[in-house]
Formats: C-alpha cells, sequence, structure tokens
C-alpha cells in the first residue's frame, strides 16, 4: 500500500493505494495526529481494490478514537462491500462517496454550529 495526505482547509484527505499495510497505517496515524486539533476531519479514500486485515481494522479504530476525542469524523471511501460491512461492524463510518463523504462532514459541523448557538454543546 502506498498513501497520500491532502490537507485540506475542513478535512484531512488521506488516498491508499493497494492493499492495507499496517506499517503504513501507524505512519498515517503519527502524521495525522499532530494537525487533529486543526482538522480533526478525516476522510480516508481507498483508490483500488481494498483487502483489510484485522490489525489495519484496529489502526483505523485507534484512529477513530483520536478523531472523535478531537471532536471529528474518520470518513472512509471506496472500500469494497466486504470490507464495509467489517468496518460497519467496528463502528467505522462507509460512505459511498468522496462527494458524499465532504456533504457528511459539512452536515456535522453545521449540526455542531447550531447546537453551539444554543448551548447544547
Amino acid at each position: 500500500m502506498s498513501f497520500e495526505i491532502h490537507v485540506e482547509e475542513d478535512y484531512n484527505l488521506v488516498e491508499l493505494s493497494g492493499e492495507s499495510d499496517v506499517m503504513e497505517m501507524d505512519e498515517i496515524n503519527a502524521a495525522l495526529s499532530d494537525g487533529l486539533l486543526e482538522t480533526p476531519y478525516v476522510i480516508i479514500q481507498q483508490l483500488g481494490e481494498s483487502n483489510i486485515e484485522e490489525e489495519f481494522i484496529s489502526r483505523l479504530v485507534d484512529l477513530r478514537d483520536a478523531v472523535m476525542a478531537a471532536n471529528g469524523l474518520l470518513l472512509l471511501v471506496g472500500f469494497s462491500r466486504p470490507d464495509c460491512d467489517v468496518l460497519d461492524e467496528n463502528d467505522i463510518t462507509t460512505i459511498p462517496s468522496f462527494d458524499e463523504a465532504v456533504d457528511y462532514i459539512f452536515m456535522d459541523r453545521l449540526e455542531k454550529e447550531m447546537d453551539a448557538e444554543d448551548g447544547l454543546n
């Protein structure tokens, strides 16, 4: 697997190519951990075939927990249906398309802003 991280204004985009690799997932977690307070939204987009392993899921759960602690979201896009089923079982949110993931982030931010205005947050 190879990856690229793109830091956008509203989210961090991680593009994965190839099969899952636990060592690279550790690198991704380390690279993102510093910027999560600034931009706590992460989209991981699988480009091409996906075949995730249990240890890879464990690293995703760690990343999800860090993102949620920063009051953000971890969204996965482009994974195969069987992989999505496994991810969903581990409470990792999968979204059908990149555009829908960006919309999901927008709606989450909007909801948090409205809750803050109403004094709920």
